[in-house]
């Protein structure tokens, strides 16, 4: 195998490893659960947080504690990738 084949190999490997975090935390958050593969941001005193993942992040509502971020229901979300507006939700 030459050289260009493996970079080629491992790119699509760490591509398809991406896109399937995506679709895993896009598939949560759109059921209105928290992103498990996120990292939590900030939390501000009006019950809005934001998770990051690589490359994409969401804007979840709810009752966040601004303390702990305890999460007890979330009421809407919004997805970006790479700062892009892709999707939002919002509780029945």
């Amino acid at each position: 195998m030459n050289k260009k084949s493996t970079i080629t190999i491992i790119t699509a490997v760490l591509v398809v490893l991406w896109l399937a975090l995506g679709v895993l935390n896009f598939t949560q958050v759109k059921n209105l659960k928290l992103p498990s593969l996120s990292w939590p941001g900030a939390v501000d005193d009006t019950g809005r947080a934001t998770y990051f993942g690589a490359g994409y992040s969401f804007i979840i509502d709810g009752d966040i504690d601004s303390e702990t971020g305890e999460v007890s229901n979330i009421t809407a979300i919004e997805m970006y990738v790479l700062g892009v507006r892709i999707t939002d939700a919002e509780a029945n």
